[in-house]
């Protein structure tokens, strides 16, 4: 049975256009994939500002958007059980020019 992971946000307040990662840190617990939510739906992998991979623990986004902002948890899956995270809030701050 699988314990809960931890979902680290790097960082957690991030500005536009930055390149913020998600991991899932499940330990030493076997794990055979890894997927990754925003307020309870699904990421896909094949959005065109994300980088991510059902086999390993990471989420990468490329030039961050505000409407990335939100709260992201994590489910570690085996064959014998599953388990998510608590969630964790990634902030996007919208960077202002010409001020």
């Amino acid at each position: 049975v699988l314990t809960p992971p931890t979902l680290q946000i790097q960082p957690e307040l991030t500005a536009e256009g930055n390149n913020p990662s998600l991991k899932c840190q499940a330990g030493p617990q076997n794990v055979d994939s890894y997927i990754f939510h925003k307020g309870g739906e699904n990421v896909f992998c094949d959005q065109s500002n994300i980088t991510c991979n059902e086999s390993e623990p990471f989420l990468y986004f490329h030039h961050i958007r505000k409407s990335d902002s939100g709260n992201y948890s994590c489910t570690i899956v085996n064959p014998i059980s599953q388990n998510t995270s608590r969630p964790q809030e990634l902030r996007v701050l919208v960077r202002i020019l010409n001020v």
